[in-house]
This record gives C-alpha cells, sequence and structure tokens, in this order.
C-alpha cells in the first residue's frame, strides 16, 4: 500500500514534497530525510 504525500516549503522558498509510508510518522520520515522541524514551516 502506497503512503501518502505531504508537501511542505521550506524557509528558502523552495518547495519539498515526501511520501510518508501508511506505518511511519510524518517525524520519523523527516528524519529519515534529513529534514529538520526548523527548515521547514
Amino acid at each position: 500500500m502506497m503512503g501518502y504525500l505531504r508537501v511542505f516549503t521550506l524557509r528558502d522558498g523552495r518547495e519539498k514534497a515526501i511520501i510518508v509510508e501508511p506505518w511511519r510518522l510524518f517525524k520519523e520520515e523527516m528524519n529519515v530525510l534529513g529534514i529538520k522541524d526548523s527548515d521547514a514551516f
């Protein structure tokens, strides 16, 4: 089963889209990709 797509804007104005696996929390997915909370808003 495919996860859901989450799009957010980085502080430098770029948009980043990630697919969050259904068995993984969004925070865990961000950690896997090396994205910190302070990078996005």
